[in-house]
């Protein structure tokens, strides 16, 4: 009955479509992201983005995510500046983290060429991890010296467990409340 959903809260052209006739049949967010097996917050982020006139218009919605999509797509800044590139390559193999090289781009003391150029530290870490940086053995020039980057997010909480410990449905009655 809905159209097929796609991976994450990107949404296809018929699901755009699906989307534009309901709302112009006056349903709700919800009831439509329901049909659709999508959270209502997808939907209201979409008709937010590319509403035009306030109306939605599924063309113009596809063809807007088009254009974002393309200019994701464009190559990193380090791997279109060679200059830059290169710069930075010198600095990491000298020992600097890419917090300080970002930070030197943007400093006075930068050397002449790249004045005005600047990259932020998550670029150089996208770069190394993702880009040419990789195969230049340049992760092994970092402080941490990691060949990859972990997410910070999915580490296991590191509170302190009792040794011993009995959960409270496996622990005798004694009679006592509240004691």
């Amino acid at each position: 009955m809905s159209p097929k959903v796609m991976q994450g809260n990107e949404l296809s052209y018929p699901e755009r479509q699906f989307l534009e006739l309901r709302l112009l049949g006056r349903w709700s967010l919800r009831l439509i992201a329901r049909h659709m097996g999508k959270d209502h917050s997808v939907l209201s982020r979409e008709v937010r983005r590319n509403a035009s006139g306030g109306r939605y218009r599924a063309k113009e919605a596809q063809a807007k995510a088009e254009r974002r999509r393309s200019r994701k797509m464009l190559a990193r800044k380090l791997d279109r500046d060679k200059d830059l590139a290169a710069w930075t390559a010198g600095r990491l193999l000298a020992g600097w983290s890419p917090e300080k090289v970002a930070g030197r781009t943007k400093s006075p003391l930068a050397p002449k060429r790249l004045r005005g150029t600047t990259v932020s530290h998550e670029s150089i870490y996208q770069w190394l991890y993702h880009g040419e940086g990789r195969f230049g053995g340049l992760t092994e020039h970092l402080w941490t010296r990691r060949r990859r980057r972990y997410a910070r997010k999915g580490r296991k909480s590191k509170k302190a467990q009792i040794e011993g410990r009995i959960p409270v449905s496996e622990r005798p009655e004694d009679g006592r409340a509240g004691h």
